[in-house]
């Protein structure tokens, strides 16, 4: 959790990346590419001193919490796997999209599933148990570190190694963050283009080139974040909710768009889109319930209010048909979290708590059964309408 000093660093950095991006995208792409760098090594090294100091004891018991711990750590952790779809925004300055662009994003994901697997490998089989004065296996213990990285460098008695895990961590955050208010910044700026959004948002700084209008909005927002919610684990599943929805949207879409758009070129065709689909929809339903109570009902209601005030933006032609799957979609996975399992509840803030009334694996298959229903609603609805001319 951060402390009130804590939140005004987080803050001002915050507007200071926003000042930067708003110089130009040349800034946040040179800072961008420093920072990808300078996180990157520390890891590396990280990992490759770290493997003289392993200790397989500590990998028995295997998984000490069982299926429910590895659900819960799930979303906590997904939102470290998000920002892949950000290799898309180029596509139309890249040599051989259509081959580069696919290929990027899977090396993308096993590049960072690779590493991540490491780091945790190495940073599991360090842990010296007597050295940190812990009983063996108490991981809640490790879980309080607050330097995790650093820390069992530091017991192993490599203080140089502790130090550059503190350097890589301050670059890491100030790098993701970097990325992040360059690439939210435009988000904005992409759908008031489309007419999606207000149209103020898609004005351009005459000299700079940025979207001024859209980059202040975005960092606003995330400024009444950084104010109201102080702990990161609980940033961290609402950031994997509020994510998770639009990937759901978009493997939804693949199957859509093969029938709305059948006569357009597609070097790259995903082989068994429907299985992979389907799979895709439902196991992002999962990670939406997995968030725990309150924060899926949290995620769930942020999701809802941006749908709302999509509505007062798009007053006409909001085609409800076609956008009615989305809030009985949010409404029902938030049934079931209300519903479900009581083991699911992290940092819960309210008094209340899930009724238990679906208890593993019940509300998994109840939330499977319902994902695959909504699916087929979506996909059946918007595959007779072909995408008006600003969704193209």
């Amino acid at each position: 959790s951060l402390s009130f000093l804590g939140v005004a660093v987080s803050v001002g950095f915050l507007w200071l990346l926003t000042i930067i991006n708003i110089f130009g995208v040349k800034w946040g792409g040179i800072y961008a590419e420093i920072t990808t760098v300078g996180k990157l090594i520390p890891l590396l090294i990280f990992i490759l001193a770290g493997l003289a100091f392993l200790d397989g004891r500590n990998f028995t018991p295997f998984i000490p919490y069982g299926f429910a711990g590895i659900t819960i750590s799930i979303p906590l952790f997904f939102w470290s796997y998000t920002g892949f779809e950000a290799i898309v925004m180029p596509a139309e300055e890249v040599k051989n999209p259509s081959f580069t662009i696919p290929w990027s994003m899977v090396l993308t994901i096993l590049i960072s599933i690779l590493v991540y697997t490491l780091i945790a490998f190495v940073f599991v089989g360090m842990i010296d148990w007597k050295g940190f004065n812990f009983q063996p296996h108490d991981w809640k213990a490790i879980s309080e570190l607050s330097s995790p990285l650093s820390d069992v460098a530091q017991i192993a008695n490599l203080p140089w190694l502790s130090a550059l895990m503190v350097i890589g961590a301050i670059v890491a955050t100030a790098g993701s963050g970097g990325s992040w208010v360059l690439l939210q910044g435009r988000m904005p700026f992409a759908m008031a283009q489309d007419k999606l959004f207000w149209q103020k948002m898609k004005q351009v700084h005459p000299k700079w080139g940025t979207p001024v209008p859209s980059l202040l909005l975005t960092s606003f927002l995330s400024t009444l974040v950084l104010l109201s919610i102080t702990d990161f684990p609980s940033i961290a599943l609402i950031a994997s909710v509020t994510v998770i929805v639009p990937y759901a949207a978009a493997v939804l879409a693949l199957l859509v768009l093969r029938k709305t758009k059948s006569g357009i070129k597609r070097p790259f065709k995903l082989p068994c889109a429907w299985l992979i689909s389907q799979t895709g929809f439902i196991l992002a339903t999962f990670l939406i319930y997995w968030a725990a109570w309150p924060w899926t009902m949290v995620g769930i209601l942020l999701m809802l209010s941006g749908y709302v005030a999509f509505l007062a933006v798009k007053k006409h032609s909001f085609e409800w048909k076609r956008n009615l799957w989305l809030p009985v979609y949010l409404f029902g996975v938030l049934a079931v979290s209300a519903m479900g399992d009581q083991s699911f509840t992290f940092n819960n803030f309210t008094s209340f708590r899930p009724l238990g009334l679906l208890p593993m694996p019940w509300d998994l298959l109840v939330l499977a059964v319902f994902g695959f229903g909504i699916f087929e609603w979506a996909y059946r609805v918007n595959r007779l309408y072909p995408p008006t001319e600003h969704t193209g």
